[in-house]
């Protein structure tokens, strides 16, 4: 019985084998200590399956309460630095051991608990930015990086309240000046994890997050040796671009309006728009529109975008929209989002000159109208967009 346990335990988790024995054998141990018994494990099993905790039990769980004593010394050393001014040289491994504890507990506590406990004092989040913004040394900076990040991955409250704090602009500033490709990978993946949202950007951060930012990404993206650096900088970029409504205000299109080229990103892009993934997405559950498609929908919305992608890459756009509307089901909502794309590169790009795929794409457009019974709106704007894409026909 125990080797089968352990085998169990092992199938289901990452852990070790000595560490799947060491995880039964304190069950076993707590069960035989509290005199459970076998018509109890039942409940036990349904407790551990629930949503939720019962009311109150994240103040009791340990890995609650040893995070809040991590954040507090967090707090403790943002002040103490505060007070002094400098920085005491041998203070460096304490606050690094605090803060990678903090770290494995954020990755690999009870995430319900830890997240139910920090929405209730969203403070030390906020010291945590506020040290951040303070510590120099790379070493800790990299650490309080990778705890953003798995803050960021716990919640979307947590992202918007690091997205509205001065983290966002911190971030910017150690892109665009550090020369560490390593660290500035580290922060260009971060702030793309806090700029994942389509919150309104603050009109103070539009000093830092403005055309002088977007021609870093671009340049990077372009011209950076470290093919990891260019990817994720075109991410960053996708991410960015979610925060604009409308085109004529997006300061990306405005740069990119002014790029005679921009083969790199444009490349990128097509294999990102090919898996239909978003790359900036956190939560299976996200309604907001795919950020690739965005970014398509965005640049085919203005005559002077419209012509940033080759014709030929234009047609494997083509290709891979007609393929979408064919496959995708009349209840999906992401089928008239690649419609409402066809529409715009009809409409604004030279696609009356070679009508790539137009036999495919009137039958795929057939196809839709016959099958079309819904009343919903979603049937209603395909009814809309096929109309209009035959007229440009």
């Amino acid at each position: 019985m125990a080797t089968m346990l352990t085998e169990l335990l092992r199938l289901e988790t990452d852990l070790s084998y000595e560490k799947c024995k060491v995880g039964v054998a304190v069950i076993v141990q707590c069960l035989h200590t509290k005199s459970v018994s076998l018509e109890q494990l039942p409940h036990i099993y349904k407790a551990l399956n629930q949503e939720k905790l019962p009311g109150g039990a994240e103040s009791l769980n340990p890995d609650v309460v040893e995070m809040q004593t991590l954040f507090s010394n967090v707090l403790r050393y943002k002040n103490d630095f505060q007070q002094r001014g400098w920085y005491l040289h041998d203070d460096e491994e304490e606050i690094q051991e605090n803060l990678k504890r903090l770290l494995s507990i954020l990755t690999m506590g009870n995430q319900e608990a830890l997240e139910v406990s920090i929405k209730t004092d969203l403070d030390c989040v906020q010291n945590l930015v506020q040290y951040f913004q303070m510590e120099t040394r790379s070493a800790l900076r990299s650490t309080m990086s990778q705890i953003f990040g798995a803050l960021c991955t716990m919640s979307p409250v947590f992202i918007t309240n690091l997205f509205y704090s001065t983290l966002t602009l911190e971030l910017v500033k150690d892109i665009m000046s550090v020369e560490d490709e390593q660290r500035c990978i580290h922060s260009v993946i971060l702030l793309s994890m806090v700029l994942s949202t389509r919150e309104p950007v603050p009109a103070h951060y539009q000093g830092m997050l403005n055309d002088e930012f977007v021609n870093f990404l671009l340049d990077k993206i372009e011209h950076c040796e470290n093919l990891r650096l260019s990817d994720v900088c075109v991410e960053l970029l996708l991410a960015f671009n979610m925060h604009f409504e409308e085109p004529d205000s997006n300061v990306i299109l405005a740069e990119l309006a002014k790029c005679s080229e921009a083969t790199v990103l444009t490349q990128n892009f097509l294999k990102l728009f090919n898996k239909g993934e978003d790359p900036i997405q956190i939560f299976p559950d996200d309604a907001k529109m795919n950020c690739v498609l965005k970014f398509a929908s965005d640049l085919y919305s203005l005559k002077s975008t419209a012509t940033l992608l080759y014709t030929n890459d234009m047609k494997v756009l083509i290709d891979i929209i007609i393929r979408e509307i064919t496959d995708r089901s009349e209840n999906d909502a992401a089928r008239t989002e690649y419609l409402s794309l066809m529409h715009l590169i009809m409409q604004n790009s030279d696609y009356k000159e070679h009508q790539h795929r137009k036999g495919d794409l009137v039958s795929a457009l057939n196809q839709i109208e016959f099958a079309e019974e819904s009343t919903s709106s979603d049937a209603q704007m395909t009814a809309v967009l096929v109309y209009e894409i035959r007229k440009l026909l």
